[in-house]
């Protein structure tokens, strides 16, 4: 084979694995376990307690970050006995606009704020043993995008994935994430299982991944890392013989750790199992650090489901895509 014809052929082969590369879609820059104000130990601004800050404390932050000017921030003190008051909270029930207050809409479009300024495109919340944040910051998410981004940026609107962290009897954390459509099923299976939000439940992980299969959803252990895995030898040989596709991490350094740690278990497992970079955020300030690179053909649950089954050629982390 001459030169010329050898260059030929390998352009088209080159071709050929660009154009079936595509087709299992674009990579998206996506936040996994986020919390909200919907967590008992959610913070807001870091070091203090959500519930503790005074809706004067989180004006100021806001403009401390940037999502509120000077100019707004006095407009705002100035009429705060009204964005204090029940015809405040009445006009947002009357409008379907989510909140219990003003402090809560705020917080949450903080939120939604700092996941448009580093620029994520896909978020999985994960409040502990609740969904309630969901809708709250799936609409401060739409309403950020339609006053601040819509139409001055060729960026769509950050997706959200329903999703739950749920405090399991031997002390995993496990992450479900479902289909948006179910979320009313979904809050039934949590009324069933959740003994509090504080406490989670006195099921085992294994059993919690059953009923999430059976809902439709996938599941992995959140922050192995700092996981005991208390289970005995038996049960967690058989917990890692599930139907997980994943795992999570908070530090990337210790993978090989963990993976060794899995071999006890399950050899398969420690070697078969991808990794989900996740942030566990609580607090602003940590939100946008620790991404996961998704390959979707669509972005919706079905691609994401197929990310996890595949997540050999659809789940990165930051320091494989840069």
């Amino acid at each position: 084979m001459n030169l010329s014809i050898e260059k030929d052929y390998l352009q088209r082969v080159y071709e050929i694995i660009k154009e079936s590369r595509k087709t299992y879609g674009e990579l998206k820059k996506c936040e996994f376990h986020i919390h909200t104000p919907a967590s008992y130990d959610y913070q807001l601004i870091e070091g203090k307690l959500y519930k503790d800050l005074t809706v004067e404390e989180i004006i100021e932050y806001a403009v401390d970050i940037g999502y509120l000017s000077d100019e707004i921030k006095n407009e705002i003190i100035e009429n705060l006995s009204y964005y204090k008051s029940e015809k405040y909270i009445n006009e947002l029930n009357e409008n379907g606009i989510p909140f219990e207050e003003f402090k809560e809409y705020l917080a949450y479009m903080l939120i939604a704020h700092k996941l448009y300024k580093e620029m994520i495109e896909v978020a999985i919340i994960s409040d502990h043993n609740s969904i309630k944040g969901f809708k709250k910051l799936r609409f401060a998410l739409e309403e950020y995008y339609r006053q601040r981004i819509k139409g001055s940026e060729n960026r769509k609107s950050v997706y959200l994935f329903l999703g739950v962290e749920i405090s399991c009897s031997e002390q995993n954390h496990l992450i479900g994430i479902f289909n948006d459509q179910q979320y009313d099923k979904i809050q039934e299976f949590l009324n069933e299982v959740i003994i509090s939000e504080n406490e989670g439940t006195y099921y085992t992980s294994q059993y919690i991944i059953e009923r999430i299969e059976k809902l439709g959803g996938l599941s992995y252990i959140a922050h192995i890392n700092s996981s005991k895995l208390y289970g005995s030898q038996l049960y967690n040989k058989k917990l890692f013989s599930t139907n997980m596709k994943v795992f999570g991490l908070t530090n990337l350094t210790v993978e090989e750790r963990e993976r060794n740690r899995l071999k006890n278990y399950n050899k398969d497992a420690s070697k078969k199992l991808g990794v989900i970079y996740e942030g566990d955020s609580h607090s602003i300030n940590t939100l946008g650090i620790k991404n996961t690179w998704i390959k979707f053909s669509n972005i919706d649950f079905a691609s994401l489901r197929k990310a996890f089954q595949d997540h050999q050629i659809n789940i990165y982390d930051a320091s494989i895509v840069s």
